[in-house]
C-alpha cells in the first residue's frame, strides 16, 4: 500500500505543473543549450526558457516579483504579472443593456483606421452615454500563426461587456467594423482564425511574447483604459496602471478612427467632454 501512494505521488508530482511567485535575480545564456535562457528566482529555482522577453529583463532589474508556472523538468510555461484591475469593477449587462450599447456605438469610421482608436472611442462614448465600465479584448497573433498564413496583422483589439447571467464571467465582444451583432469572445476570435483554433487566453503580456511559437494567437482582457499593446507591456514593465482617460489619446483617437478634428476636453469628472462631437 505504502509503495502504490509513493508510486501515486511521484506520478502527479512528475505531470504536475508547478507555479511560484519570485523576482528574477540573475539570467543568462545556456552554455550547454545555446537556444535556452536560464532563469535564476530569488525563491532558488532555476528555470528554463527559449524566450527572454524585455518584460522579465526589466523586471528583473527593478526586482518586480513574477508568477511564474513551469514543468516537472523546470521548462517555463508562462510568467505571470496579472493585470491589476481590482480597482477598477466592470459593467455586468443584460444581453438588451449590451445590444443597445452595441446600437450607439458611434458610426462612420475611417475607412483606413486603427482598431484601437475606434475601440477607445467607443469605450470612452459608452461610459458617457450609459456610465458603462466597459473591458477590451486585446487578440494577439503569433509569429508562428503569422508565417503560416501571411497574416497582415499582428493584433486586433475590440470593446466588450460581461453578459448578466449564471455565468459571470460570460465576455461579450462588439467590434461593429467587422461585425453586425455582438458575439460571445470565441465566435469573435473565429472570424480571425481558423475555427478550430483555441486562442490561449493569457493574463500578463508576456505570456503572448513566450508562446510566439506554441500557440497561434492569444486573448488578453484590460479595462477601458488601456489603447495599445505599449500600455500592457508598460503595465507588466513598470507597473503603471491606467486608472482614467488621457485627453490625448482621446483627442487622437477621435482624429484617427473617425476623422473627427476639434477639440475635446475631458471635464474634472474625467468622463464628460465639451464641445462633444454629433
Amino acid at each position: 500500500m505504502k509503495a502504490l501512494l509513493l508510486f501515486y505521488f511521484l506520478t502527479n508530482l512528475a505531470f504536475a505543473n508547478n507555479k511560484i511567485t519570485s523576482s528574477v535575480v540573475d539570467f543568462e545564456r545556456s552554455s550547454i543549450t545555446p537556444n535556452l535562457f536560464l532563469l535564476f528566482l530569488e525563491t532558488g529555482e532555476v528555470i528554463q526558457s527559449k524566450h527572454l522577453p524585455e518584460s522579465i529583463k526589466k523586471n528583473a532589474k527593478r526586482n518586480q516579483p513574477l508568477t511564474f508556472e513551469f514543468d516537472s523538468n523546470h521548462k517555463l510555461l508562462r510568467a505571470i504579472s496579472p493585470l491589476r484591475t481590482d480597482e477598477y469593477i466592470p459593467s455586468r449587462l443584460t444581453q438588451y443593456e449590451i445590444d443597445e450599447n452595441f446600437k450607439f456605438f458611434r458610426k462612420g469610421a475611417r475607412r483606413v483606421s486603427q482598431c484601437f482608436n475606434r475601440a477607445h472611442v467607443w469605450t470612452f462614448e459608452s461610459k458617457k452615454n450609459f456610465n458603462f465600465n466597459s473591458m477590451k479584448v486585446f487578440l494577439f497573433f503569433t509569429k508562428k500563426f503569422i508565417r503560416e498564413t501571411n497574416f497582415k496583422w499582428w493584433f486586433h483589439v475590440a470593446p466588450a461587456n460581461y453578459l448578466k447571467s449564471s455565468n459571470q464571467n460570460q465576455l461579450i465582444v462588439l467590434d461593429p467594423f467587422f461585425t453586425s451583432t455582438p458575439l460571445p469572445i470565441h465566435e469573435w476570435t473565429n472570424l480571425f482564425v481558423t475555427k478550430n483554433i483555441k486562442c490561449l487566453e493569457a493574463q500578463s503580456y508576456s505570456e503572448y511574447e513566450l508562446n510566439q511559437e506554441k500557440e497561434s494567437c492569444v486573448t488578453l482582457k484590460s479595462s477601458m483604459y488601456y489603447l495599445q499593446p505599449k500600455d500592457l507591456r508598460a503595465l507588466e514593465e513598470r507597473i503603471v496602471h491606467k486608472k482614467t482617460w488621457v485627453k490625448g489619446e482621446i483627442q487622437r483617437a477621435y482624429r484617427n478612427g473617425f476623422g473627427i478634428w476639434r477639440k475635446e476636453f475631458i471635464q474634472e469628472d474625467e468622463t464628460t467632454i465639451d464641445n462633444w462631437p454629433n
